[in-house]
């Protein structure tokens, strides 16, 4: 409280009551009104000034409280994270069952994403994600889902709704996309679903510089309960799958993608 005190009250304090004494010698010497309008302008001014202190420190606030959460989901994802380092490792020694190695890879991928994202909000989201392998050059199929299960979206078609388009647009041209909120803001050619049970996405596409595999999706059921910060993570999960399904032939990729019965995930998470 002291340190408060010297850091946000004094500094405004003291030239208020400099002022208000040089006011009452002014006031001695001259008309009271015009000290009285002096104190006024003073006065106004010293409540603008608490104002933007109280701002300040509510954005101190924020800034650190955001801190706090990138750090706790960084740890979070460390451990987690562990697991998944190891099987991409396996993989990449593997010689005889590469195929199942990657189905491992891709399984642990989805679930880490689904565990740790959302985890910046206090609203306690009920987070999806989702892997959705590349099936030609026209469709999207979904491999492994971990969350809520229904509804669920089994496939995009390039061929299908502007929405649909919008994700084979992440496959080939971007690099990944946030709607923190799609009902108040949904993307351009995003159409509107009212039975649409995710408020909040994000896409990754999963693909190295010459081969394209398919994207990760993570939703939520709540609004603004995805974030910058859980981008960047679904991005990492995301590049560590590439590399895995990188290292495996036609053959081995069927194997290693072949549709797996979806786990579902219930209560906050």
């Amino acid at each position: 409280m002291n340190r408060a005190l010297a850091r946000y009250v004094l500094p405004v304090l003291l030239p208020f009551l400099a002022a208000l004494s040089g006011g009452f010698v002014g006031a001695s010497q001259s008309v009271r009104v015009e000290v009285l309008a002096v104190f006024g302008a003073v006065l106004a001014s010293v409540c603008s000034a608490f104002l933007a202190i109280a701002n300040a420190r509510l954005a101190d606030r924020a800034t650190d409280a955001a801190i706090s959460a990138r750090a706790d989901l960084a740890t979070a994802l460390s451990r987690a994270g562990q697991p998944l380092v190891f099987a991409l490792g396996e993989l990449s020694s593997s010689v005889d069952e590469k195929s199942a190695q990657a189905r491992r890879l891709l399984k642990k991928v989805v679930e880490i994403a689904q565990s740790q994202c959302g985890r910046t909000t206090s609203a306690r989201p009920k987070v999806r994600a989702s892997y959705y392998r590349l099936s030609g050059d026209e469709r999207l199929e979904l491999v492994y889902t971990v969350g809520r299960t229904n509804p669920r979206r089994h496939e995009f078609s390039d061929t299908g709704s502007k929405s649909d388009k919008n994700i084979f647009s992440l496959v080939r041209d971007r690099d990944s996309l946030l709607v923190p909120d799609l009902v108040a803001a949904p993307p351009a050619n995003f159409a509107l679903d009212e039975t649409r049970t995710y408020k909040s996405l994000i896409v990754s596409p999963v693909r190295t510089s010459g081969r394209v595999f398919g994207i990760l999706a993570v939703d939520s059921d709540i609004g603004n309960s995805l974030t910058t910060v859980d981008v960047g993570y679904v991005q990492l999960m995301s590049g560590l799958l590439s590399a895995g399904l990188a290292q495996l032939d036609g053959e081995e990729m069927g194997e290693a993608t072949e549709i797996i019965e979806p786990s579902s995930s219930q209560g906050g998470r």
